[in-house]
This record gives C-alpha cells, sequence and structure tokens, in this order.
C-alpha cells in the first residue's frame, strides 16, 4: 500500500511539473542571463579579469529566477537554485588585493605523453587550495602525462569566452579545449576536489578507444525538482533529452578525445548553449546541459556510460584514514569535502 501511495504520489508531482511548464513566461528564455559586455580577447591582462570580474559582480539573477521559479509545487527550494545558478557570478577570478592573480600552468607528470588532465579552481572557497594536492596525487600513482590547470581567471581558448564567465560551470569543457589547443588529443577534467588515489592511464585508454569517458549518476524519481520546468523544455525542444525521465551526466570527472568528429559535434552544441544561457538555470546547470548534448540522436552511443569500476568514493571525512581505505580498494578518485 506505501509503496502504491509512493507511485501515485510521483506521477502527481509530475503532473504539477506539466502545469508549470505551461505556465512559463517564454520571453524569459529568450535571451541569456548571463552574458556581459566584453570583446573578444584572447591573452586577457589582469585589467581585463578585473573588468570581466567587476562585470559579473553586476549580475543579479534573482528576479528571473523568481519569475520562472514553481514556488508550492514540490521543487528544490528557490535558495538551491539560487546558490547553483550564481556559481559563475560569484567566483574569483582575481583578487588584487591579497596577490592572487589568474594562474595557468603545464605540468608534466612522469614521462609526459599524449594524455592530460585538466583541472581548474577559483579563488573564493578551498578549490584553488586542491590543485597542488591533484598534482602530487598524481605523481605517486605512476602516471605518464600531463597536468594543465587554472588557479582563478577564467579559460579562454578562442578569445570569446570571457563574456560567458558567469554562466555556471561553464568553465569545464572550456579547460578541456585549452589543453586541446596545446596539442593534447587525449583529456580528463576532474574536478579541483576530486583527488586521484590511483593512475588514471585506463580512463585514457577508454577515452582513446570510445572517444570519451562518462559517468552518470543513478535515476531518482524526485529528479524534476532540481530544473525548472521552462528548462527542462528548452533541453527536450533541442536534443529530445527528458530530464524528468533520464539519467544525469556526473560532470566531476569527464573525458574527450578531442579530435573526434563527434566530439566537434558535441562542442559545436555546447557553446550554442552557453550563449543561450538559459539551458544551465537548474540545480545541476552543466550536467543537465552535458546529458542533453550527449543524447542528441547524431551522436549515436556517444552518450553511453563508461565501463569502470570503483570511480569515485565520496566522502564527508578527508582523513588521511578514509584515503587510505578509499585507496586500498582501488578507488580512482576520492571526492574531498567542499
Amino acid at each position: 500500500m506505501k509503496k502504491r501511495f509512493a507511485q501515485y504520489w510521483v506521477i502527481l508531482e509530475m503532473l504539477f511539473s506539466c502545469v508549470c511548464q505551461a505556465e512559463q513566461p517564454k520571453s524569459e528564455y529568450e535571451s541569456s542571463p548571463f552574458t556581459i559586455p566584453f570583446n573578444d580577447k584572447e591573452n586577457l591582462t589582469a585589467e581585463d579579469y578585473a573588468k570581466v570580474q567587476e562585470e559579473i559582480r553586476k549580475i543579479d539573477i534573482t528576479p528571473t529566477l523568481e519569475r520562472l521559479y514553481p514556488y508550492n509545487h514540490g521543487y528544490s527550494e528557490f535558495d538551491d537554485f539560487r546558490r547553483r545558478t550564481t556559481k559563475g557570478i560569484v567566483q574569483g577570478i582575481i583578487d588584487e588585493k591579497n596577490g592572487l592573480l589568474p594562474e595557468t600552468q603545464l605540468i608534466k607528470i612522469g614521462k609526459g605523453g599524449d594524455n592530460c588532465v585538466v583541472s581548474k579552481g577559483s579563488y573564493n572557497g578551498k578549490y584553488a587550495g586542491f590543485l597542488s594536492g591533484i598534482q602530487k596525487a598524481l605523481e605517486d600513482s605512476g602516471f605518464n602525462g600531463y597536468f594543465l590547470y587554472q588557479r582563478g581567471g577564467f579559460p579562454n581558448p578562442t578569445g570569446r569566452e570571457s563574456k560567458f564567465v558567469a554562466v555556471p560551470y561553464s568553465f569545464k569543457i572550456f579547460m578541456m579545449l585549452e589543453a586541446q589547443k596545446l596539442g593534447f588529443t587525449k583529456v580528463l577534467w576532474i574536478d579541483s576536489a576530486a583527488l586521484p588515489m590511483r593512475d588514471p592511464t585506463p580512463i585514457f585508454e577508454l577515452i582513446d578507444k570510445d572517444e570519451k569517458f562518462v559517468n552518470y549518476w543513478g535515476f531518482k524519481e524526485d529528479t524534476w525538482r532540481y530544473i525548472l520546468p521552462g528548462t527542462r523544455q528548452i533541453l527536450l525542444d533541442e536534443t529530445g533529452y527528458d530530464a524528468n525521465k533520464e539519467r544525469r551526466v556526473s560532470m566531476i570527472i569527464f573525458g574527450l578525445k578531442m579530435n573526434s568528429p563527434r566530439t566537434q559535434k558535441f562542442i559545436e552544441s555546447y557553446y550554442k548553449f552557453v550563449e543561450m544561457g538559459t539551458p544551465f538555470l537548474s540545480c545541476y546547470p552543466e550536467e543537465y546541459v552535458i546529458s542533453a548534448l550527449l543524447s542528441q540522436p547524431e551522436l549515436g552511443d556517444f552518450g553511453k556510460k563508461s565501463k569502470l569500476g570503483h570511480l569515485i568514493k565520496i566522502e564527508e571525512s578527508d582523513s588521511l584514514k578514509e584515503k587510505k581505505k578509499t585507496q586500498d580498494k582501488g578507488f580512482y578518485f576520492y571526492l574531498l569535502p567542499h
């Protein structure tokens, strides 16, 4: 009886979602709430970064969210949507008063090679501080390749990305393109809080074979609560991906074979969504967007989950004891509390 009631409740909530979708003002989705006025420029100075940061701080996305958020329909709290969609707006790309300037480093690990791990940490929070730990962990693992990272700043591979700094979590794909610009074809993004526990070479072997490395979160019936109805409809209309019914990509770890035709098609579509801005209006901005883009029919099985066990251990502790246990169990990454 309880199970049947739970099923009815899920159906009822999904009907609420459909009603909310019908009420969404389409005009709110016609222009990006994130794009800033900034001319295309490839090599940015400290003055440029300061200007970019000044511009993103002017963005107030709250009024837009208030008009789009379905109050009293069971969605995740309004503050959850606001907190996640403002990540790009509040990120620290430069802090001249404290001597924190944008820094990009390419580090040779072991014997080097064509495998490149990329990551980025903003100057607010713990993120920038995690990067040194990644470098050491890669060195200790026996990995042969390179580590490209950025502290502060923002990846700007074509010179036009700086106007999109406020688009939440858009930097992940842009960092991968920075690696391609340096000549790397097999590129693995890892979140700055994802500490390597073993040599990631098997992941790169899958990237080489399958043209990508993709992991997914398990599907949950209440997934509809974390994406605005209008955002869901955009993704559905543009790609056929239904966020209420399909799995969501985990962007903690994500790999691409950069010279693959399917990767190029994926990236082309990604830029379109970044320019639109509104597809990122959810509690998991880049994950829903990437999920939708991977599901495009013309990409075939590009979005198929990669087969690799013991990928990530997520813990609330960062104790040496827990890290050792994770390593002994054969996990590739340990997600640090952040």
